[in-house]
Formats: structure tokens, C-alpha cells, sequence
């Protein structure tokens, strides 16, 4: 695998299982690893697989518990598909005090899909322009 992915990977991995970083300070983490691409891809595949145990260590805190379900279903790829996947897994799941952060992460999740998909096309259009450099 990629060795980006696999430091992605152990480090969170050290974040959520060791001792040493506290559950008040777990947000502050979780947000800096979704806040790149391939961060976003594992922090979601952590929450995915690992909804159950993480639900029963932070799902009853109020301050906690929104920022890791927003932060993960909210990041991209910002992509239709990626719309239905958020939707469809949280589709029968209780998730409690973050309800409304889950819905502000979805909508903002559709919200960056559409405007990609609409702008695809005329970005590299625009800056393709002629004497746009020059």
C-alpha cells in the first residue's frame, strides 16, 4: 500500500487505541487527518468499521461525539457517489447528539459534489484562455 496511507493509518490508529492522547484532545486529530485526501478516505473507513466501538467510547459525550461523525462523513471525495455512500450508512444508524452535525456535514457533502461536477469543465476551460498567462 501506499506509505502516505500506511502512516495515515498507524497513526490513527495510535490515536484512537494508545493511552496517550486524551478523548478531549481525539477531535483535534481526527480533523487533521480528514483535512487531506487520503486522510479523509481512512478516517471514514475507521468510522465505517469501526462505528460500534467508537460509538460506545465517545457516542455518549456531546462535544466529542458530533465532531468525529461530522469530520468523517463530511469529508471528500466530493462526489455524487460518495453522497450515497454517506447516506446510505448512516441511513439506520442512531447517532444521537451528532444529528444535526451529521446533517450540516451531508449537506455540505452535496453541496461541494454539485459545484465540482457543474465546474469540471469550465475551470480548465478558463484556464486555458489565451494571454490568460501572458
Amino acid at each position: 500500500s501506499n506509505p502516505t496511507c500506511v502512516l495515515l493509518r498507524r497513526s490513527l490508529d495510535w490515536i484512537l487505541d494508545g493511552d496517550e492522547v486524551r478523548n478531549q484532545d481525539l477531535p483535534h486529530a481526527w480533523a487533521a487527518l480528514s483535512s487531506s485526501p487520503k486522510g479523509a478516505v481512512i478516517v471514514w473507513s475507521t468510522l465505517t468499521s469501526r462505528w460500534e466501538a467508537l460509538k460506545e467510547k465517545l457516542g455518549g459525550t456531546s462535544f466529542l461525539w458530533p465532531s468525529f461523525v461530522g469530520l468523517a462523513a463530511g469529508a471528500g471525495p466530493y462526489t455524487s457517489e460518495r453522497v450515497a455512500e454517506v447516506t446510505a450508512f448512516f441511513q439506520d444508524k442512531g447517532v444521537g447528539s451528532a444529528a444535526r452535525r451529521l446533517k450540516q456535514a451531508t449537506e455540505s457533502l452535496r453541496s461541494k459534489a454539485a459545484q465540482l461536477s457543474r465546474d469540471k469543465g469550465a475551470v480548465p476551460a478558463f484556464l486555458d484562455e489565451p494571454g490568460l498567462w501572458s
